[in-house]
């Protein structure tokens, strides 16, 4: 055994093993290696995350249905008649509506 000399004085070394140490060689560039895992860690949280958002959307849209019907299904509206229904759509002139905003504007009410 040999004693490191410097900061550590602690750490002691088998001279065989501290060669073999030395010696060692990576079948990989270390940086191809760094790249290969983090790609690794960002393709496993991509999944993590999709999954988790489609759990979340799952959850969210439980109890809603696709309507029956479409709403634009009905008959298509004529713009002679009344309106037929309490939630059906008035069409109002143009003018008429700026005369009474111009009305209320100077006061008249």
């Amino acid at each position: 055994l040999i004693r490191v000399a410097g900061r550590f004085p602690i750490l002691e070394f088998s001279i065989p093993l501290y060669r073999r140490l030395n010696n060692v060689s990576f079948p990989m560039n270390p940086a191809v290696a760094f790249t290969l895992i983090l790609l690794s860690l960002m393709i496993g949280s991509g999944v993590v995350s999709a999954s988790w958002g489609f759990t979340l959307g799952r959850q969210a849209l439980t109890g809603v249905r696709q309507p029956e019907t479409r709403p634009n299904s009905g008959a298509p509206a004529s713009r002679d008649t009344a309106p037929s229904g309490p939630n059906s759509v008035v069409l109002v002139n143009e003018a008429e509506v700026l005369q009474q905003v111009q009305s209320r504007i100077s006061g008249g009410g």
